[in-house]
């Protein structure tokens, strides 16, 4: 049973997402980010559908961004860790939010990944975003299980980009030290139990 299973996940994960809009220079079929005992973290880029939600008109995604999808290489049950892209909201007037991955690093137990989060934009997707009224979330992923541990809203303060960071399933925004990493010049760290606190403060 578990060579099938192995056989079944070696055949999907050389294969693009199923229904992905893949960008031409976007990487082509999944990028591994991270390999373990009995689990695997890939990303894809494209868009992914939501049958339910778009039944129920409640949202649906319109532009492409990245899916980091966790499988458990023993029983084969994959799941989205997170999703970014451009995404309609079901409003009296048209409105939809835009979200990127703009770093992603790791350490031997958990994977964290920052995002920038546009906020309600309304109508349409401007040509040239605000990074003024971004958002920027720091998640905190456990890559055994695939559980998200913490999630961090950051406040860039005077090292607030510009221009809102291109996407990237690189280190981005995120510079890794000895002692842990940084964003926006704030330095963190991640302790056994994944959560990841700013130095200095417990």
């Amino acid at each position: 049973m578990k060579s099938i299973l192995a056989c079944t996940i070696a055949t999907c994960l050389c294969l693009p997402c199923l229904g992905a809009d893949l960008d031409e220079d976007a990487p082509k079929g999944p990028a591994l980010i991270t390999i373990g005992e009995g689990y695997t973290i890939h990303a894809f880029h494209g868009t992914a559908r939501n049958p339910r939600q778009e039944q129920e008109r409640v949202s649906q995604q319109v532009g492409p961004g990245f899916i980091l999808m966790h499988t458990d290489t023993e029983t084969g049950e994959a799941k989205w860790l997170a999703r970014t892209g451009e995404t309609t909201v079901q409003t009296r007037r048209p409105s939809v939010y835009v979200s990127r991955i703009i770093g992603l690093t790791q350490s031997d137990t958990h994977l964290v990944v920052m995002f920038y989060e546009s906020g309600r934009l309304w109508d349409r997707v401007p040509r040239t975003l605000n990074a003024e009224k971004a958002s920027y979330r720091l998640l905190v992923i456990e890559k055994k299980t695939g559980r998200t541990v913490r999630r961090h809203l950051i406040d860039p303060g005077e090292s607030r980009p510009a221009q809102v960071p291109d996407e990237t399933i690189g280190a981005g925004v995120i510079m890794d030290g000895d002692a842990g990493f940084s964003v926006f010049g704030q330095p963190f760290h991640i302790g056994e139990d994944g959560i990841a606190e700013p130095d200095g403060q417990e």
